[in-house]
């Protein structure tokens, strides 16, 4: 039996619509995912490393794996999850080097406790980080509820086994805390002529400010 990993969850491929629902876009990277073993010498299939982009990459991936399951795509709905509280990347690096060591610098060093093979990983021995101890996620999340910052904790995890799979995310309490998810009949919906209205407010004039001002003088001078 096989199932899928998208493989690019970030909020750009994020739509909703005017009905309020919730839709992924974008399955270019999408790839089957065989549950059985795949070859000969009882291994299972290997696909592309360094897949999804950066700043939702999960760390085994950075690592250079090519043996991975549907829990990239956890680490990836975590990082968004975190980006919608602080309004802005959790993990945001420039580099697949800084991106790394920007996980771990906020998670903390990974040992074989929290993360067993991770020896295995291709990449592992390319490059060593200090013992950087985990900062807090009252830090990380500085105005979350206690609920939504145990759910994310639960899906950004070292150890990709140890990541909730998508149904028991599902069931966390964050889920069943105060403010309770809102129901479809109940959410606010934009008119349906908002684009509309979107274009001709950024087409109105808009009033001069002072640096407009004093650019147009000296394009004059």
């Amino acid at each position: 039996m096989a199932s899928f990993t998208d493989q690019d969850l970030k909020p750009a491929n994020l739509l909703i619509s005017a009905d309020g629902i919730l839709r992924i876009a974008d399955f270019g990277l999408s790839r089957l995912l065989y549950n059985e073993e795949d070859g000969k010498d009882g291994s299972r299939k290997k696909y592309t490393a360094r897949v999804a982009t950066r700043w939702y990459r999960a760390p085994e991936s950075l690592y250079g794996s090519n043996n991975y399951d549907e829990k990239i795509d956890i680490w990836a709905v975590g990082c968004i999850i975190a980006e919608i509280n602080n309004k802005a990347p959790l993990f945001a690096g420039e580099t697949d080097i800084e991106q790394l060591s920007i996980v771990v610098q906020s998670l903390g060093r990974p040992s074989e406790k929290n993360w067993p093979n991770m020896k295995k990983l291709p990449d592992f021995g390319k490059i060593h980080f200090p013992k950087w101890k985990p900062i807090s996620w009252n830090v990380l999340l500085p105005d979350a509820n206690p609920e939504l910052r145990s759910l994310v904790q639960s899906l950004l995890l070292y150890n990709a086994a140890d990541r909730l799979s998508a149904s028991e995310a599902l069931k966390h309490r964050f889920f069943y805390s105060l403010p309770l998810p809102c129901p479809d009949n109940k959410m606010p919906h934009p008119p349906s002529n908002h684009r509309q209205l979107v274009k001709i407010q950024n087409k109105a004039p808009k009033a001069p400010t002072r640096e407009n001002v004093f650019g147009d003088l000296v394009a004059f001078l």
